[in-house]
């Protein structure tokens, strides 16, 4: 009967606090997902509004004078505030490169399975909108908006994703706890197995250490679903207990503790 008692109290305490742990980790993922699609609405509308207003500008400057526009002095400025690598760039209804910052591109046909799309509704007499756009160019995820110009060219204005999102995941992580466990802190992990936020900022950028954890990752691998949920695993000798949830991205969200730090059973 004791026995018993000490395993329904084991069980207990592991199934209460890995609720626990998995409950904070699912907010956290929560709120990366609310900043992530926040910051992507905000972006896209602001990089539309920018390709309309380069747009407008080349549509002024083609009225006053169609034989002298300079591309490169009305293009050549654009770019998103406080976004790093961002341009502007111009392509004609059929694809082919009127203006870019790379020179060499100019006169070539477009790259982008974004714009080559854009392209292809045109040439099957859809009619198409200004708008925004994430897309992938040479294993790089982008964001782009882009507005016609009155002789029909798309005026796109872009820059890598990861310059527009740049996610607080010191305020968003670094202050998750577990009430009243001392050495409780959460982290984050791509589904590849980086580590993409850590308490300890060295172990960024690294492979994650932890069995549990590459146990998740392999699965995710293998093409397997794994739902929340909370692990209890050994690390460098010391038993832990974490909960983890995935983002909208894929990407783990852990918080972890000690498991005697959790788990205190009154022998007495």
């Amino acid at each position: 009967e004791a026995a018993i008692g000490v395993d329904f109290a084991t069980e207990f305490g592991e199934s209460a606090y890995g609720g626990y742990a998995k409950n904070l980790a699912q907010e956290a993922a929560i709120s990366i997902n609310f900043s992530r699609e926040f910051g992507e609405s905000v972006y896209k509308a602001y990089a539309q509004n920018l390709a309309e207003e380069a747009a407008k500008v080349v549509d002024t400057a083609s009225a006053a004078d169609p034989e002298s526009v300079n591309l490169n002095r009305l293009l050549s400025s654009v770019s998103i505030l406080g976004v790093e690598g961002s341009y502007a760039y111009m392509v004609s209804p059929t694809g082919t490169m009127l203006w870019h910052p790379n020179a060499e591109k100019i006169g070539n046909p477009v790259e982008n399975a974004a714009v080559k799309g854009i392209v292809e509704d045109l040439k099957a007499g859809k009619s198409v909108e200004n708008g925004s756009v994430l897309y992938e160019y040479k294993d790089a995820l982008k964001l782009a908006g882009y507005a016609f110009t009155s002789a029909g060219n798309i005026m796109i204005v872009t820059a890598d994703y990861d310059e527009f999102m740049k996610i607080d995941y010191d305020t968003l992580l670094g202050n998750i706890e577990i009430d009243g466990v001392e050495g409780s802190y959460a982290y984050m992990v791509a589904p590849d197995g980086t580590m993409l936020w850590h308490t300890n900022p060295d172990k960024i950028g690294q492979p994650v250490e932890n069995a549990a954890v590459k146990g998740i990752v392999a699965d995710l691998q293998a093409g397997k679903t794994v739902e929340d949920g909370y692990v209890i695993y050994e690390y460098k000798d010391a038993l832990k207990l974490a909960g983890y949830s995935f983002t909208d991205t894929g990407n783990i969200v852990l918080v972890t503790a000690d498991y005697d730090k959790l788990i205190d059973i009154d022998y007495d």
